[in-house]
């Protein structure tokens, strides 16, 4: 979601508890930059592309958990009341004083970020909203680009029920929001569904897939696995542009797989997979948007078998390293670790 959607969800959740409860406007306005606040990773998600390490500060990770995201309002609280950016709120709310370091603000602006983290709990991707206890990725994951219109619909339906017409002022500024989201939506939700007509015809209209946006930008990114062939799996990554209603990107990502035989295996495992950005069920990983993706299952015998998919650059020909033995048809991933299962390097590609 973008962040005039979390605005136009943030300010339709408190109008409706203003029905049952008034919540004075020093409160409101905190509310809503709390429900947009989460949204800061875009700032720096791009360091987790250089530095896989680093995969905590990616889009939904530490600003979408409730312990990760205090340190944020706390930043946005301190910047918010001083002078110059207190005077832009107090000239347009018309309220005399306003203080966003007060436990009630600071509370407001908190409880906002929670109004987000539920809207983002049912697009596709979840959020780690656990971190750093946990790097798992929650969410019910009901929203996809499949369904945008209806969210388009169902939003503008429970913000423009809620407008209280008899405050001009403020209803000329929710009018031009109104008028952008709606143009915005409408436009984004037109270019969904001209990719999906793409992406039948080039795939086949029984094809089985997954889909994400690429934000601020009319790309659908559809992602394919082929299961015919169970030792030599492929992920067919595709984006389409929905507006020029072409294919401007396709790859097909080799499988390798990892097999863990013990305890100490499974640990080293699960340090390949958390460095990646990734826990025991599936997440994507992007790297200057080459898509490297790794999946870990535990088999019936009680190994555990941790497939990668990712473009090929460099190969190893040594098919034994430390406690893992892995094989593909590709070979496009080399791990360089110690006997303790520290990962030393990892090469994988780029840019493609």
């Amino acid at each position: 979601m973008d962040p005039i959607t979390h605005a136009l969800l943030g300010y339709s959740f408190i109008y409706w508890i203003k029905k049952v409860k008034p919540i004075p406007i020093t409160l409101v306005i905190p509310f809503l930059i709390g429900s947009v606040l989460p949204d800061i990773d875009l700032l720096f998600a791009w360091v987790s592309y250089f530095l896989p390490q680093l995969f905590w500060v990616a889009h939904r990770t530490i600003t979408h958990s409730f312990l990760g995201v205090i340190p944020f309002v706390l930043l946005a609280a301190y910047i918010l009341n001083q002078p110059k950016m207190k005077n832009i709120f107090l000239k347009y709310s018309g309220q005399e004083e306003m203080n966003f370091w007060s436990i009630g603000s600071i509370l407001a602006l908190y409880l906002g970020t929670w109004n987000h983290f539920l809207a983002d709990f049912f697009v596709p991707t979840g959020i780690m909203v656990l971190f750093p206890f946990s790097l798992k990725w929650y969410g019910i994951k009901v929203l996809t680009t499949n369904n945008l219109h209806t969210l388009v619909a169902f939003m503008y339906i429970t913000t423009i029920v809620p407008l209280n017409w008899n405050k001009a002022k403020r209803n000329q500024v929710l009018m031009v929001f109104m008028v952008v989201f709606t143009v915005l939506a409408s436009f984004r939700s037109v270019a969904c569904i001209n990719s999906i007509k793409v992406f039948r015809e080039e795939y086949g209209a029984n094809q089985s897939f997954s889909a994400h946006e690429i934000i601020f930008s009319n790309n659908i990114v559809y992602k394919i696995e082929s299961k015919n062939d169970p030792l030599n799996r492929t992920i067919t990554i595709a984006i389409i542009d929905g507006v020029e209603k072409k294919i401007i990107s396709e790859q097909i990502l080799p499988e390798c797989r990892i097999m863990v035989n013990s305890s100490e295996d499974l640990l080293t495992g699960q340090n390949l997979v958390n460095i990646t950005k990734t826990h025991p069920h599936y997440h994507r990983f992007q790297q200057k948007n080459s898509p490297i993706c790794v999946i870990a299952q535990q088999e019936k015998n009680g190994c555990w078998s941790i497939r990668w998919f990712a473009p090929i650059r460099e190969a190893e020909l040594n098919t034994e390293l430390a406690f893992f033995n892995y094989s593909s048809s590709s070979e496009a991933v080399v791990f360089k670790m110690t006997e303790d299962g520290t990962i030393l390097k990892i090469i994988r590609p780029l840019f493609i």
